[in-house]
């Protein structure tokens, strides 16, 4: 989630190439899980799963996935000026990307 608002600002960096990709990129963040959450149920975790301290880990992680998502999201108006990107693979991303931050965009114009 620390580095959200620094690949957030590079997509309003001239300079910057690769704006296509920073949108995937953030696209993924925005949708992430926690690897414990998502593997808790294997065998493997059995034993493990039931102790505090994987608990707190799981916490922990799920705390990390929400704030990642939520950088993410805060985003959103430099995800709207890249709708009108030169570039088409720009502005696909940017759409894409928005559609993951649906409870942002509620209720926005695009011109």
């Amino acid at each position: 989630a620390h580095a959200v608002p620094f690949l957030v600002e590079l997509l309003d960096t001239p300079a910057v190439a690769g704006k296509a990709e920073l949108l995937a990129l953030l696209g993924t963040l925005a949708t992430g899980s926690s690897y414990r959450d998502v593997h808790q149920h294997l065998d493997g975790y059995h034993a493990e799963r039931a102790t505090e301290a994987f608990q707190a880990g799981l916490r922990k992680d799920l705390e990390d996935v929400r704030a990642a998502r939520a950088a993410v999201v805060a985003g959103t108006p430099a995800y709207l000026r890249r709708l009108a990107a030169r570039q088409a693979d720009v502005r696909a991303a940017a759409a894409c990307l928005l559609s993951q931050c649906a409870e942002r965009v509620a209720g926005v114009e695009v011109k």
